[in-house]
């Protein structure tokens, strides 16, 4: 729910928001305190939760503490893409290319660092003029990125001669834009090829070895929180002080990032939650789980979400087992490639992976000009939002 802020004393307004948001915080920072000193093993849940937490008994942790990794002989890929666009009166425009940068190393750091397809590709242009709404426009956009991330990566790891560990992808493996087309749409054709090559990628990784991880930078989910609020009543009694705080009222109020900022310590991460089955409508059922946790690699940054994909085989112990060794693995691997800058904790593949694959701001600019000096027609006008020239 939204609150309008009024004009009159908007000064004082902003300041009892102030301190509403500095109240909070310290409710949080006391919440993630009591839950750190308690005992945090989650292996006496009841059941019907148990089977969403990876791992077994005495490794089900609220917390799990990251050891150090040696990534000598170690070979890590991040995926990332860059798209630009332009809805004109009577076309659409995309502008759209992905990168993936293969960086490895050696006891001395960076051995060396290559580019698939290649450090600077072309990025490919797309033309509608189908009466697209704004926003089917614009899941477009996320539908057509996704893709060129997704085909880039199985492209790079269908390769034989190329040798991979770990491959990050920038963003989530769960993104709900796949899922909500009718079979009458017309993103649907599009929304199946993402699904399909998702599939392929997952597969392919499984097949060849290599795990595959999707980073999400900025998450805006409360899932974790969702599930906390269910679960600490019933552990109340093994975690002192816990009734003493009001803890629902902080749950209430927080997203699963920045409760995990206060919760974890660097170099450590969450217990690892399973989120569900991967569907994947238009093709083959499916026999994937998602599952996902947060590390946190700087004290002065966010901790990062990321999600995985496991096969269902085997008992449900033997599945959760295997999860969780996963979520080590990948975090193990993951927090030093994390650590080169104290207020940003990223992988440097996928920072580098972005800065390829960026587009510069006249790219789309240049493109339009062409087609204007061609074709000097309304068709080819931005909309008005976009040309106001009484706007500075």
């Amino acid at each position: 729910m939204l609150t309008e802020l009024s004009q009159v004393g908007f000064k004082s307004q902003i300041e009892h928001l102030a301190a509403q948001l500095h109240s909070l915080v310290l409710e949080k920072r006391k919440f993630a305190k009591v839950l750190r000193s308690g005992n945090s093993s989650l292996s006496s849940l009841p059941e019907k939760f148990i089977g969403d937490v990876a791992g077994i008994n005495e490794s089900q942790e609220f917390i799990v503490d990251v050891p150090a990794c040696d990534l000598n002989r170690f070979t890590c890929a991040g995926v990332d893409g860059g798209i630009q666009s332009a809805s004109l009166l009577g076309v659409d425009i995309l502008l759209v290319r992905a990168v993936a940068a293969v960086i490895s190393y050696t006891q001395k750091g960076i051995y060396s660092t290559s580019y698939f397809r290649s450090r600077n590709p072309q990025p490919k242009m797309m033309v509608s003029m189908e009466r697209f709404s704004t926003r089917e426009f614009e899941n477009i956009i996320n539908l057509r990125r996704t893709y060129e991330e997704l085909d880039t990566a199985l492209e790079l790891i269908s390769d034989q001669n190329q040798h991979i560990d770990l491959l990050l992808m920038d963003g989530s493996l769960t993104t709900s834009t796949y899922f909500v087309y009718s079979e009458n749409s017309l993103l649907k054709p599009l929304a199946d090829n993402v699904l399909a090559t998702m599939r392929s990628l997952i597969e392919t990784s499984q097949k060849r070895g290599i795990l595959l991880a999707f980073v999400v930078k900025d998450s805006r989910s409360s899932y974790f929180v969702e599930f906390m609020g269910k679960i600490l009543p019933l552990l109340a009694e093994r975690i002192p002080g816990l009734l003493k705080i009001a803890y629902r009222r902080v749950l209430r109020f927080s997203r699963d990032q920045d409760f995990m900022s206060h919760l974890l310590r660097v170099n450590t991460r969450s217990f690892c939650l399973r989120k569900g089955r991967l569907d994947l409508p238009g093709v083959d059922s499916s026999d994937f789980t998602v599952y996902s946790f947060y590390i946190k690699g700087s004290a002065y940054d966010s901790p990062l979400r990321i999600e995985f994909a496991q096969q269902e085989m085997g008992s449900n112990e033997t599945i959760a087992r295997i999860a969780d060794a996963t979520a080590n693995k990948i975090s193990t691997l993951l927090l030093p490639l994390s650590q080169f800058h104290a207020a940003y904790a990223l992988p440097a593949p996928i920072i580098e992976a972005d800065a390829r694959a960026c587009l510069p701001n006249h790219a789309m600019d240049l493109i339009l000009q062409m087609l204007r000096n061609r074709a000097p027609l309304l068709e080819t006008t931005r909309k008005k939002r976009e040309r106001n020239p009484f706007k500075f």
